[in-house]
């Protein structure tokens, strides 16, 4: 998906910004290098420590579908650094946390 296209999908939007956010505190701040293993990771992480995490979780797998006259197509692709289970721990961690365990 384009960047422009992906416009269109509002979580997507919020997500990616809420990952360029988490660059400019821990790279901007001198917290990690960028040439730490594992910074990235780490950025989708800190996403979900500022409470924005359920967007970039929701947008991990995105598929889209077209038509154009006999012709069709699909395709799948992914988003993030984390997995799933990666953002499902942690979620459930800062639910913890927030000493909140029954989150909405």
């Amino acid at each position: 998906m384009s960047r422009v296209n992906a416009l269109s999908d509002p979580f997507s939007v919020v997500a990616t910004l809420a990952h360029e956010i988490g660059h400019v505190i821990l790279l901007g701040q001198g917290r990690v290098g960028p040439d730490d293993f594992d910074h990235e990771e780490l950025t989708d992480l800190l996403t979900v420590f500022l409470g924005l995490g359920i967007f970039p979780a929701n947008s991990i797998s995105m598929e889209s579908n077209w038509n154009s006259g006999q012709m069709s197509g699909w395709s799948v692709g992914r988003q993030g650094y984390l997995t799933i289970n990666m953002y499902g721990y942690a979620l459930a961690l800062f639910a913890l946390a927030r000493e909140n365990p029954e989150p909405e």
